[in-house]
């Protein structure tokens, strides 16, 4: 990469976080060779280098934030190039700019060349509202923050960058304490009030659905069996999915740890109903299998 990396700190956030979902095709502005294709997007930097813009507005709760990048590149050595809008900046300074045709206000973050490599930001985490390291204030009156990754210029083929976006993930926080040797590990995931599935006065990540024996075993042992496990099948998947509406960590049915079967019964129309739980916390809960210390509500 032909930019010059803006030093923030040596240190890290750790966060009572949970993940943010933008879409990595959700791009607001771009400039350049840029492809918005479906399940990601390609940068090549061309002659001039280019780059893509997005956009995010955090709860008034967050007190610190990160952001990871996944991205890949067919060439060794190519990579991004990572800014933040930085709106305390009074004036241009020539370290910390950005590529020709970006405002002052955009400050370099991170860079990665690692060619299949999943880039955090440095630090880790940033504080939404006070002091950052270099002055940085990120995120305006109203929760917004800036984000603009970059494929660096050169001879078309030769010494241009040739990447691959595939996810964005934004992990917003309630903490903002610095993160030290001496601190405590924890995490915790923070879901919305409301989030379906969640049903914290039982401990259990509830899913419900319903399934019908098939034609002519509908008095059957087998046929009762057959239901159940219909029901039990589309059950889990709908609970991946309420997972999937508060992180964005990617989960098929048979990756979720260990449920229970909290409610069974055969309806008036012969179908059987299954209610299934899967334990929030504690040994082999989802905030265990997810890597979190504890679930719980905001």
């Amino acid at each position: 990469m032909k930019t010059k990396l803006l030093i923030l700190a040596t240190m890290c956030l750790t966060a009572s976080a949970f993940n943010l979902a933008v879409p990595v095709e959700r791009v607001v502005r771009s400039t350049g060779l840029v492809a918005v294709e479906t399940g990601g997007v390609r940068l090549a930097g061309g002659p001039a280098g280019s780059w893509v813009e997005y956009e995010v507005t955090i709860p008034s709760w967050v007190k610190s934030f990160a952001v990871d990048v996944e991205w890949w590149s067919p060439r060794p050595g190519d990579g991004i190039a990572v800014y933040l809008y930085d709106y305390g900046a009074q004036g241009p300074d020539e370290i910390l700019g950005a590529p020709g045709g970006l405002d002052y206000h955009w400050r370099l973050w991170s860079v990665s060349t690692d060619r299949y490599g999943f880039t955090s930001s440095s630090p880790k985490f940033l504080l939404a509202r006070g002091d950052n390291p270099g002055g940085l204030r990120p995120v305006d009156d109203g929760g917004r923050i800036r984000l603009l990754v970059y494929a660096d210029g050169g001879l078309p083929f030769v010494t241009d960058e040739l990447v691959y976006l595939e996810r964005i993930r934004w992990n917003i926080s309630e903490r903002d304490e610095l993160w030290s040797p001496d601190s405590p590990g924890w995490g915790t995931l923070v879901v919305p009030g409301g989030s379906e599935g969640f049903d914290f006065e039982r401990g259990y990540l509830v899913a419900s659905a319903a399934g019908r024996p098939p034609i002519g075993e509908e008095l059957t042992a087998r046929g009762r069996l057959l239901a159940i496990r219909a029901a039990t099948v589309q059950a889990l998947a709908l609970a991946v999915a309420y997972v999937g509406n508060v992180t964005s960590d990617p989960l098929k049915p048979d990756q979720l740890p260990g449920y229970r079967v909290l409610t069974r019964e055969q309806l008036d129309d012969g179908r059987w109903f299954v209610e299934i739980g899967i334990p929030l916390n504690g040994p082999g809960g989802l905030a265990d299998f997810l890597g979190y210390t504890e679930i719980r509500r905001e």
